[in-house]
């Protein structure tokens, strides 16, 4: 009678582990599966909120797989995106379009939602022959989200926003890498640092909401057939600044001390403040940024090494 209580208690643990474990599956697989389709070769939400979240959480390279296991080709796999400006692409993180198929569509509850003049529309989805008409603008519709990128210009104060400064000018130095790693070399490369912000603007019936972040960018480029291109070579590279940055007709402010070294083969990317929350007016920043960044790649002459005084 003892053997026979031991082997129906294991019987009932195997039996309600293995209804949690399935049940679990289920609500994994559930999970998956709500914001994906392929009938209309767009990818899929329940909501906004649900399509931000998993933009958030999910790399760039993670969602255009997503995309690309469903037969969806994303586009931020192509080799142009028309639907944005050359300086938003630029400096705006891709991800956050990534989900979006060829044509810069997705599809959210019942509405399609689509790319155009850096900016994103949304109509009903059984009205879709619309978004042509908008394209060549034959309609005008109000547009659900707006994207703006701003760069920092080198002087004492600024205010970046939507319609404000942008534009290339930077602190960066020019020069001849002489060697590196020990191999010679002769390429024309540039330090560059920039103080840049992008921003996403949803609009809303009362209130927009605006999702904003200010970041200051590192970068090592080279010169390749006239043009400026990201480099890959290691370098030093050392922060000794002070940043404040003030969400312009908001209370939010806030201080940030960078006081670090990093070892880089890429652009170096270091958040100084972001804003969520609803604007009621002039969206922007203002900004002032105090102190030094050193560069120098990694065997190349001390005399190429640059500490660069930065001061916006």
């Amino acid at each position: 009678m003892l053997k026979y209580k031991k082997m129906h208690s294991r019987f009932l643990k195997l039996f309600f582990g293995t209804l949690v474990m399935s049940i679990l599956f289920i609500g994994c697989q559930k999970e998956t599966d709500t914001y994906l389709t392929q009938e209309e070769q767009m990818m899929k939400f329940d909501s906004y909120e649900d399509f931000l979240d998993q933009t958030d959480k999910l790399t760039q390279t993670e969602i255009e797989k997503k995309c690309s296991d469903l037969n969806i080709k994303s586009c931020t796999t192509e080799d142009t995106i028309p639907f944005f400006s050359e300086e938003v692409l630029k400096y705006m993180p891709l991800k956050e379009i990534a989900f979006f198929n060829e044509n810069g569509e997705v599809l959210i509850n019942d509405s399609v939602h689509f790319l155009h003049n850096n900016e994103i529309y949304k109509i009903p989805k059984e009205d879709n022959s619309l978004i042509s008409k908008v394209k060549n603008h034959e309609i005008v519709l109000d547009p659900f989200v707006t994207y703006e990128v701003s760069t920092l210009q080198p002087s004492e104060l600024k205010t970046l926003g939507l319609g404000g400064n942008s534009g290339c000018a930077r602190h960066q130095k020019e020069f001849r890498l002489k060697s590196y790693l020990g191999r010679p070399h002769s390429v024309r490369m540039k330090y560059v640092h920039e103080i840049v912000t992008w921003t996403r603007v949803r609009h809303m019936a009362n209130v927009d909401i605006a999702f904003s972040k200010v970041s200051m960018n590192i970068k090592l480029e080279y010169k390749h057939r006239r043009r400026w291109k990201s480099a890959g070579e290691k370098r030093d590279i050392k922060c000794n600044f002070t940043s404040h940055c003030h969400f312009v007709n908001t209370n939010f402010k806030i201080q940030s001390r960078v006081n670090e070294n990093f070892n880089n083969s890429k652009d170096k990317t270091l958040t100084l403040a972001w804003y969520d929350g609803p604007v009621y007016a002039n969206i922007g920043w203002h900004i002032t940024v105090d102190g030094t960044v050193y560069q120098m790649v990694k065997g190349d002459s001390p005399s190429n090494a640059w500490t660069n005084r930065v001061k916006w």
